[in-house]
């Protein structure tokens, strides 16, 4: 094999087909066979017990559960970072098992707790931690920089738009897009290091795949971008349909229309609300696997053509 550095002309990264090979790959694996199927119901019930455990502990069935959070900073980030940790090691089974299928076309021969036991569990766990770490820092710099640009909070919704408020409410808002934009793109370099780490190659590591997606680092950005623009469009309608429903029923038996701080109550007791969120929850998890398989992909042209350059993946 070459290096990866090696010379000569590098294609294009054919965007749109890769995102289009990250769903078709991805859900082409998780139907394979019952046994790929389980593990996906495995890693999706894991992590939907995580986040529910989260949820418990910040909202504690309160309706003033997002100034809690916004009150109680050190115990937030205690919850974030041990949520993160928790789903980093509840889903690493599952991408490893994916990116191995697409590579290798090698379907699970353990339990599920046994890859994250492995020693490629672990190395897979710390990866997923590093880009965890990366967008968790992005949240607690905005954390700060939002309180200091609006330095006042808004009670009502009327307040929230009214000036300066409304203004300052613009700046968070290009502020929060810019950092995680910048979060992304270095989260972007770390791609190529999963599927290394599930496929047992010597040397994997996020150093290693810094080096190898040196040159290709916008075409990969728009890549897992594209695969998650029509989970966004979807979810966001569901959800506010499934709010605006619970809040039309609302209206319909009390009569009058709620204020925000009731409308989280009545969200959280709306059975039609919680349908929406399962909806949600099933399209994060379809999405965890596209962006999987379209690092596996990837990562597998690489290897066919021989470690002649990163770029060439998409070829």
């Amino acid at each position: 094999m070459t290096d990866v550095s090696a010379g000569g002309p590098r294609p294009k990264i054919p965007v749109w087909r890769t995102a289009y090979d990250a769903y078709r790959l991805g859900l082409g694996a998780v139907f394979s066979s019952g046994v790929m199927f389980r593990f996906f119901v495995y890693g999706s019930l894991l992590c939907l017990a995580t986040l529910s455990g989260y949820f418990y502990i910040v909202g504690d069935g309160q309706s003033d559960a997002l100034v809690s959070i916004g009150s109680r900073r050190a115990t937030a980030v205690v919850v974030i970072t041990v949520t993160y940790l928790l789903l980093a090691a509840v889903a690493a089974p599952l991408g490893i098992c994916i990116q191995r299928y697409i590579v290798l076309g090698e379907p699970p021969r353990k339990s599920y707790f046994h890859y994250a036991a492995m020693k490629r569990g672990r190395s897979y766990v710390f990866a997923s931690l590093a880009v965890s770490t990366v967008f968790l820092a992005t949240a607690l710099v905005q954390m700060f920089a939002d309180e200091a640009i609006f330095r006042i909070n808004a009670t009502t919704l009327d307040e929230a738009f009214e000036t300066p408020r409304f203004t300052s409410a613009m700046m968070v808002l290009a502020f929060n897009l810019f950092t995680y934009g910048i979060a992304a793109l270095l989260v972007v370099r770390f791609s190529f290091a999963f599927p290394a780490i599930a496929c047992d190659r010597p040397g994997a590591s996020l150093r290693q795949s810094m080096s190898e997606t040196r040159g290709s680092l916008w075409r990969l950005f728009f890549v897992p971008l594209i695969v998650s623009i029509p989970y966004g469009i979807v979810s966001s309608a569901v959800l506010v349909v499934a709010s605006s429903f619970a809040a039309y029923n609302y209206i319909g038996s009390e009569g009058f229309v709620p204020t925000p701080e009731e409308l989280y109550s009545i969200l959280m007791s709306s059975s039609s609300f919680f349908a929406g969120l399962g909806i949600v929850f099933v399209g994060a998890m379809i999405i965890f696997i596209a962006i999987a398989a379209g690092a596996a992909r990837a990562y597998q042209i690489r290897i066919e053509r021989g470690l002649s350059g990163v770029a060439e993946v998409f070829s």
